[in-house]
């Protein structure tokens, strides 16, 4: 985009850039003129997620460390979310094309790291800071007094998820952890 570092224009984007470039200041209905004269409307662009890699995902279903378990242990499968509070990205984007734009964060948003039994039992534990290792550790020990001792709890590869102090506390427990496969960014 002629030398801007953005995934797609803006009116303010617009506006800096005449301003900046060509020393001229227009309103900013004049420039979404300008705008969709270019070609560009305006849309809401859709996420792009990360695609899985095939080995790694074999080798996690030929893994056979869930299967040494005795039926004692619950299996839980665990996962993060952080929903931000605030609208949609709307840019203005080539005529015709379903743009899509990485998925960022924001400050105001709700933190919530979950888990599902095997028997479709569930368990949330809202996080008022950023996920850290100390909130692993709150979730493991949380999930030992929902769901007993013995549990199984399937993950993804987060940092904190990983993280040696999670490791740590596992070692004094009979939690197992069972790492799902790592994804490939295309």
């Amino acid at each position: 985009m002629v030398g801007i570092d953005a995934p797609a224009w803006s009116v303010p984007l617009a506006s800096k850039y005449l301003t900046e470039e060509f020393d001229i200041d227009y309103c900013d209905r004049h420039i979404r003129r300008l705008l969709n004269e270019a070609g560009l409307s305006w849309k809401t662009a859709r996420p792009e997620y990360y695609k899985s890699d095939e080995r790694a995902q074999e080798a996690f279903q030929n893994e056979k460390k869930h299967n040494d378990l005795d039926d004692e242990y619950t299996i839980l499968a665990i996962d993060q979310t952080r929903q931000v509070l605030s609208t949609l990205i709307y840019a203005w984007f080539p005529e015709g094309e379903r743009p899509s734009l990485p998925v960022t964060g924001a400050w105001d948003s709700i933190k919530l790291l979950g888990a599902v039994s095997d028997t479709a039992e569930t368990f949330f534990l809202p996080c008022e800071e950023n996920f850290n290792s100390g909130t692993t550790i709150r979730l493991l020990a949380a999930l030992q007094t929902e769901f007993g001792e013995k549990i199984c709890v399937v993950l993804d590869n987060a940092s904190y998820f990983t993280a040696n102090a999670v490791e740590e506390f596992v070692e004094e427990t009979p939690i197992e952890l069972c790492y799902l496969p790592r994804v490939h960014r295309s």
